[in-house]
């Protein structure tokens, strides 16, 4: 099967989303579209942007490239992945349960939407619920196997020879890319070690919006 990828450009990278708590690369929140769309086997590319860190059109660098290999509900993340439940050593990104879920297994939860409920507040920003509404336009949440992630102080350069498409703005489902040069770029990509420079220490405190350069240990490179 042709090798596909599907890129976006992130308007913020704190290690929420996509996630590297716990031991395995996923994103169960932000890019409904994308999650809602994408599917086993695709790469997944996440770009700076303007926004993020005043790279302009054209001269975007990699964040992250990653593989699906799974897909799950909200409801089947909960229960198959724990480690990814946030608590006061970690901010993982499996924060949303039924309320049969939430009451089975103690944790503090508060309706979104009359099924699902927010098992637990990360952040002072989880305050505003409103928020959270926009993530639930999709409950599928991509649990990604071979990956690299470099994050926002140390983002990848592509070379010309390897570029592949990245959408000049915004795009809710991302821009999806196949063929050679595909596989090109993610040869050069895994050439590269992972380099993690977020830590959750500010992020812990209520700093939802930002990321710190403190690297944090590597992840293995498949789910297992």
């Amino acid at each position: 099967m042709e090798t596909q990828i599907r890129t976006y450009k992130m308007i913020a990278a704190t290690g929420f989303a996509p996630n590297f708590d716990g031991g395995v690369l996923t994103l169960a929140t932000c890019k409904s579209g994308i999650r809602k769309y994408a599917q086993k086997g695709e790469w997944i590319a996440g770009f700076t942007s303007k926004t993020l860190n005043g790279d302009e059109v054209g001269q975007e660098r990699l964040i992250f490239l990653a593989q699906i290999s799974d897909i799950l509900t909200y409801e089947e993340y909960w229960n198959k992945f724990p480690q990814k439940r946030p608590d006061k050593n970690q901010l993982g990104d499996n924060i949303f349960a039924t309320k049969a879920q939430a009451e089975r297994d103690k944790y503090e939860h508060k309706e979104i939407d009359g099924s699902i409920y927010i098992a637990i507040k990360p952040c002072r920003n989880f305050d505003k619920y409103e928020f959270l509404i926009g993530e639930l336009k999709s409950d599928k949440v991509l649990i990604f196997g071979e990956n690299r992630y470099f994050g926002t102080n140390n983002p990848l350069v592509v070379p010309n020879g390897y570029k592949i498409k990245v959408p000049k703005a915004q795009a809710a489902s991302g821009y999806i890319s196949n063929g050679e040069n595909v596989d090109k770029f993610v040869k050069f990509v895994f050439s590269h070690e992972n380099c993690f420079d977020v830590d959750y220490k500010n992020v812990r405190n209520g700093n939802c919006g930002k990321g710190c350069s403190v690297k944090t240990e590597r992840l293995p490179t498949t789910t297992g």
